[in-house]
């Protein structure tokens, strides 16, 4: 068996959740019409940490992710991988066992 070390986001299955979290982000933020300064107001963080999740260089912590759900008006699921992901790192996982 390989051992791999995982990215900071990756879940029990060893799906990387970043780019979900990311591309979920900036699309919701684009869709709704906010600027990244306005979101960051309304969570009081910086223009800068929200451009740093957008681009994946940063994670949100599961306190922020709540809040964005509920600037945007989504579930906070909407930020988890989808189950096509999961299962496909279930097989992965399968076969280098």
């Amino acid at each position: 068996m390989t051992i791999c070390y995982a990215p900071a986001m990756t879940n029990r299955y060893g799906v990387d959740v970043k780019p979900s979290v990311r591309k979920a982000l900036r699309h919701l933020r684009e869709s709704n019409g906010y600027s990244q300064g306005e979101v960051a107001e309304t969570l009081g963080v910086t223009q800068a940490t929200v451009s740093h999740w957008e681009s994946g260089r940063r994670t949100p912590s599961v306190n922020d992710l709540a809040a964005l759900a509920s600037v945007y008006r989504v579930e906070p699921s909407t930020f988890m991988p989808s189950l096509d992901e999961i299962e496909r790192a279930r097989k992965f996982v399968r076969e280098e066992s």
